[in-house]
């Protein structure tokens, strides 16, 4: 049996950005005793990128560390589905969609996305950039906290309608969007949008939300800073800006939009590149490294593995106090 662990998310890099308030500090306290558990119980470690690689393999030098990018599925089926244009009746079929994928955390940067539009707003009313954020179920007690300080959609709504053009040229869909419908919306659209805040999460981070738009072929916009954003660059999928350059923004969606081929152009580059992430591709060096003759866990890998079920128990137990002390069934 060989233990594999998961490292792909910088959780720590993330709560960074969040204001240090005692549900952030006890949060990040969590965060790196569980990182510890892990570290300790592994011995197989496997990350999202190499920048995470390099990250983890000069903490660890013992045990084996595998870049693996998330995968993709095969493409995705055609839809004639309009569900934005349903959703929104003022969003016209002539109108171009600049879809903003997922939601807004307090990392990535809404409020230059709707700066660029309200930009783009006079010279290309046809523009509508639509916020795909979903509905995430209620939180309450301490996680319910952490929540509100790491959304970032109401301060971004409120910034829209401060700026005139909420549900005129910028609009939210909060609505559950089904993981196996997903295509329709994005095929729907014309343009991807995610912009990030400097810093070390941007840096780490492997964006599910970036897969998908290589997934269905979708033009992007992206921040620079990221690596995969810059291979979605590199093959002509994604125009990069700097983080808050809001005129390059507005001015690389025009261009995407304008662009007569379209999704089409950079087509053979981008299938090929969507190939090499087939999951049955990216987790080829994991499956070689567990076909090897392997050990049994040591009594040290048995007792870190035992410390971090106590973890999670610990956890299970003040969260179940904690919502018994708000009320919550």
């Amino acid at each position: 049996m060989r233990v594999v662990v998961d490292m792909y998310d910088p959780i720590d890099a993330e709560l960074a950005h969040l204001d240090p308030s005692p549900v952030v500090r006890t949060e990040q306290r969590h965060v790196r005793a569980l990182v510890e558990a892990h570290l300790r119980c592994a011995d197989v470690l496997i990350c999202g990128s190499r920048r995470q690689l390099a990250a983890l393999c000069s903490r660890e030098k013992e045990k084996p560390v595998i870049a693996i990018p998330f995968g993709l599925d095969e493409p995705p089926p055609p839809s004639s589905q309009r569900i934005i244009r349903k959703t929104f009746a003022s969003i016209t079929d002539s109108d171009k969609i600049v879809l903003w994928w997922g939601s807004v955390w307090r990392w990535l940067d809404g409020r230059s996305a709707v700066d660029a539009m309200a930009a783009l707003s006079c010279e290309r009313p046809d523009v509508k950039l639509v916020f795909a954020v979903g509905r995430p179920p209620p939180a309450r007690g301490q996680q319910g906290l952490l929540r509100e300080g790491i959304d970032f959609i109401e301060p971004v709504k409120a910034h829209a309608d401060a700026t005139g053009i909420l549900g005129v040229n910028v609009f939210f869909l909060e609505r559950p969007i089904e993981y196996e419908s997903r295509h329709e919306l994005l095929l729907e659209a014309d343009v991807g949008l995610t912009l990030h805040a400097p810093g070390r999460e941007a840096e780490l981070a492997v964006r599910a939300r970036y897969m998908d738009y290589l997934w269905a072929g979708l033009p992007c916009v992206l921040t620079t800073g990221n690596e995969f954003a810059s291979s979605l660059a590199q093959v002509g999928l994604a125009r990069l800006a700097e983080p808050g350059a809001v005129e390059s923004i507005a001015e690389n969606i025009v261009e995407l939009l304008d662009c007569s081929a379209g999704r089409h152009s950079n087509q053979d580059r981008t299938k090929a590149l969507a190939e090499r992430h087939r999951w049955p591709n990216v987790v080829g060096p994991l499956e070689r490294l567990l076909a090897e003759p392997g050990r049994p866990p040591g009594r040290d890998s048995l007792a870190a593995a035992t410390q971090a079920a106590r973890f999670y128990a610990g956890r299970a137990r003040q969260l179940s106090a904690m919502l018994g002390r708000t009320g919550t069934r």
